[in-house]
């Protein structure tokens, strides 16, 4: 009975931060999900999520990216092998659409004057190549 009560008490818990999630998701809010999703501290709903954001691919930005490497980079470090899956699996979609795109505006020089998007891009572009080269490093210890 006691096993009973525990897993209903999870269960209960977990379907409260799905719902949280939700909320965002149904006004259209992906960043704003992304961001809910980061502050929860339950991996099985983290990769629960980004298993649904694969298949929605299309719906996904650069800085959505930005926003979502963090819980990528925190699945990898989980001791259960679906959520490292989970997270290695969309790292390898999300650099495949958007790696060239952080490549070129990183590599590229400054431009000349004030151009508020390119400089913001750059910035967001740059942050993914910071947690991207985290991923790197951790990449050989998940190997072993």
């Amino acid at each position: 009975m006691q096993t009973h009560d525990l897993t209903l008490s999870n269960l209960r818990s977990r379907l409260t931060k799905l719902q949280v999630v939700r909320h965002f998701w149904e006004r259209r809010d992906i960043k704003g999900a992304i961001n809910a999703l980061r502050k929860l501290p339950d991996q099985s709903v983290q990769a629960d999520v980004i298993s649904v954001l694969m298949e929605k691919l299309e719906t996904l930005t650069l800085d959505i990216f930005s926003c979502l490497l963090p819980v990528l980079i925190g699945l990898l470090d989980s001791k259960i092998e679906r959520h490292v899956k989970v997270s290695l699996d969309m790292q390898l979609k999300l650099v495949a659409v958007f790696g060239p795109t952080i490549h070129s505006t990183i590599s590229a020089p400054r431009s000349v004057g004030v151009d508020l998007h390119a400089e913001q891009r750059r910035e967001c572009c740059n942050q993914c190549f910071m947690q991207l080269q985290k991923i790197q490093k951790i990449l050989p210890i998940l190997i072993r």
